[in-house]
């Protein structure tokens, strides 16, 4: 039998009946000489009910065989049932919002809930550091919620480099560089993110390595957009130091400082 593999969303309106379902997939194919089709229907994310006579029903499906379900039978199924289900659809619109996230770019719906499965959730409260300047973990994190902001130490006090914001990750640069942390990120509101591992990542590795080369180069691509922001901002620096001082390079200057010998 052959499937599909299209999903499309299908409003159901009958006398009895009224609700929505999601068309996952069709099989169709022939068996013993008949045609035969199969539907996949995902999961409601509310309870459907058939209304017969001023009256409604809960139907549940067993096996070949479908029955009614009687009023506490029926809140008692319902109760548990679409409290997993509420907890599905959560966890779908997260799935839609990470994917919107740079780092998560391009990832696919598999990959990124089996990261996600290996990667908890943290909160920080306001003032409080995901992590000091120098220290080794080997995680990095990606804010759900809240802003954070980029310390770096000198003399012995805190100096900022920038603030960081939804979607934005931090701490990548030990992951790629296996080096001890750059820098503080203390968080300036209370903050939700996810701690992604490195024993995390090569599990994604060993499950999919596409999919990890597709986050690693989201890493670079993140690390490349701040170091050409970092440039421009010494260059801008630069130039107001020279003005200050009326002192620029002309351009045989520069041509004879890249040809001398150190």
């Amino acid at each position: 039998m052959a499937h599909t593999g299209k999903s499309k969303m299908v409003k159901m309106t009958s006398k009895n009946i009224v609700g929505y379902f999601t068309v996952a997939g069709i099989m169709v194919g022939n068996l013993k000489g008949k045609d035969v089709a199969r539907i996949y229907i995902e999961p409601s994310p509310h309870p459907v009910y058939v209304s017969h006579e001023d009256k409604s029903f809960v139907y549940l499906r067993t096996g070949n065989g479908t029955r009614s379900l009687g009023v506490e039978e029926a809140l008692s199924y319902i109760a548990f049932h679409w409290k997993n289900q509420e907890i599905w659809v959560m966890k779908q619109a997260r799935l839609k919002i990470l994917q919107q996230m740079p780092i998560f770019g391009g990832l696919n719906k598999d990959s990124l809930l089996f990261l996600m499965d290996l990667s908890p959730s943290v909160i920080v409260r306001t003032g409080d550091f995901f992590f000091h300047e120098q220290q080794k973990s080997g995680t990095m994190y990606v804010l759900e919620k809240g802003k954070v902001a980029v310390l770096k130490s000198w003399n012995s006090q805190n100096h900022l480099l920038a603030y960081l914001s939804v979607g934005d990750c931090f701490g990548e640069l030990e992951l790629l560089d296996l080096c001890p942390r750059a820098a503080s990120v203390m968080a300036t509101t209370d903050c939700i993110a996810i701690q992604i591992s490195t024993a995390s990542l090569f599990s994604l590795h060993k499950e999919n390595l596409e999919q990890f080369t597709l986050i690693q180069m989201n890493m670079g691509r993140e690390l490349s957009r701040r170091l050409r922001k970092l440039d421009q901002e010494i260059f801008s620096i630069k130039c107001r130091c020279q003005a200050n001082h009326g002192f620029f390079l002309s351009h045989e200057e520069i041509i004879a400082g890249g040809t001398a010998s150190s």
